[in-house]
């Protein structure tokens, strides 16, 4: 069982954003590890001639800690071989703050030889039959947060207060720069450990609840709509609060909008690091915009949906029109609200979410639900790659393509075919294309 909601995780590693100096050095040292897996040298070898090498490329290289002898003052973050008085037992490392005068460790780590089962019973009379899992647990002192278990092949967060659920990761599969992201908001120094003053940033997201996603509901997809603006310094809330509330009047008081769920008289509330617009109607809420110091705007909202029993009874229809207006309006929205405050551009992202029961149809085949071209997935979150778009001029013909090339890759991902085991993107006809992104240009 996971440790974290895939969906609601994905708002966090949003807000995240990527280090500084990207990805690309970081991909190189895991294709050296699979290159070494490949050839048969690490499954030749056992768990003690590997680690130290392994540690240095993995937690110092790919994941930003500190080891003894990486830097030549401050606190290190590694500790091989950390004795936890309170279990009286060693571990295999430890991940925290060390020094002189500092023994702080926040994760426990229990690696064994390439290929081992962490889950079965272990053999020997030194292990009690108990699995991997079980003794990294009993060897953690009472002070950590977290416990990682890997033999080399796969490596296993744990929260150290629950072993039955865990995020895992394949070192194998670990390929894109995507895959690596979010393995590196889960495992990093910054978001693991933090700056040692504070909660860090994954237990924070993990106690504290934010960023909140909205709750699903029946006959009702939820779309994520997602802008980042990059700051070295947090925004200051007044200028922030001025912006959001000149950004919402306007879109509630202008009838080219046409944005239902934007309603006059919205105010903003401070929540912690940000400040949190949810819309009610009917006491029910509609839509929740986030806009965070940090550069982070994100508005999140139901989209309807309508019952066929044509050919698909156990599916409902949503309308592309519908999902492309929505994205069109939350690109002017961010752009009049990010930019007085941060200004440049912005990387976008949009999430479609709960869609594996559900068909989009293009406004001009609604009247022909047999339509071949309509997306069907058998995935319940629809998402596309991060788009960066000027905010600080957003004329309409502007907006319109960007929604069109946005539209293209979420709403028409892929056909039901393969052909020589891949699949194909769907490529809609003009018209079709057309008539999703009606509107647009008027806006």
């Amino acid at each position: 069982m996971p440790l974290f909601d895939p969906k609601r995780f994905a708002l966090y590693e949003f807000e995240c954003g990527l280090p500084a100096n990207g990805l690309g050095d970081k991909l190189v040292i895991l294709g050296r590890l699979r290159r070494r897996r490949a050839d048969g040298t690490l499954l030749a070898l056992t768990e003690t001639r590997i680690e130290q090498s392994f540690n240095e490329r993995l937690f110092a290289e790919v994941f930003d800690y500190r080891t003894l002898l990486s830097h030549g003052e401050g606190d290190y973050h590694l500790k091989p071989k950390g004795y936890h008085a309170s279990t009286n037992r060693f571990d295999d490392f430890s991940l925290g703050f060390f020094g002189p005068l500092k023994n702080s460790p926040s994760v426990s780590a229990e690696f064994k030889s390439p290929g081992a089962n962490l889950d079965a019973a272990q053999t020997g009379s030194a292990y009690g039959g108990v699995t991997v899992v079980e003794q990294a647990f009993r060897a953690a002192a009472n002070s950590v947060q977290w416990i990682i278990v890997s033999n080399y092949e796969e490596l296993r967060l744990y929260s150290a207060d629950d072993s039955s659920q865990y995020e895992r990761f394949i070192f194998d599969e670990l390929m894109t720069e995507r895959d690596v992201a979010r393995a590196y908001v889960m495992l990093s120094r910054h978001h693991l450990l933090g700056d040692g003053e504070r909660i860090s940033p994954l237990l924070a997201y993990h106690l504290e609840g934010m960023p909140v996603l909205i709750a699903q509901k029946k006959d009702k997809l939820r779309l994520v709509h997602e802008a980042r603006c990059y700051s070295e310094e947090p925004a200051g809330l007044p200028p922030m609060d001025d912006a959001l509330r000149d950004a919402l009047q306007r879109a509630a008081n202008n009838s080219r909008w046409g944005w239902p769920k934007i309603i006059p008289g919205m105010d903003p509330d401070l929540v912690g690091d940000r400040l949190v617009v949810e819309a009610l109607i009917d006491g029910e809420p509609v839509t929740r915009i986030d806009f965070t110091r940090n550069g982070i705007f994100r508005l999140q909202e139901y989209v309807d949906t309508e019952g066929t029993q044509v050919g698909t009874p156990d599916k409902s229809l949503f309308r592309a029109s519908e999902i492309a207006r929505s994205q069109a309006m939350f690109t002017r929205l961010a752009g009049a609200v990010l930019d007085p405050v941060f200004g440049g551009t912005a990387d976008f992202c949009w999430r479609l979410l709960d869609s594996d029961n559900a068909i989009c149809v293009a406004e001009a085949d609604w009247s022909n639900l047999g339509h071949q071209g309509n997306l069907h997935t058998d995935s319940d979150i629809l998402e596309t790659r991060n788009y960066e778009i000027v905010i600080s001029s957003l004329p309409d013909a502007y907006v319109a393509g960007e929604i069109e090339r946005v539209c293209r890759e979420l709403l028409f991902a892929f056909t039901s075919k393969s052909t020589m085991g891949r699949l194909m993107r769907i490529k809609p006809a003009s018209a079709r294309v057309e008539a999703m992104v009606s509107g647009i240009g008027a806006l």
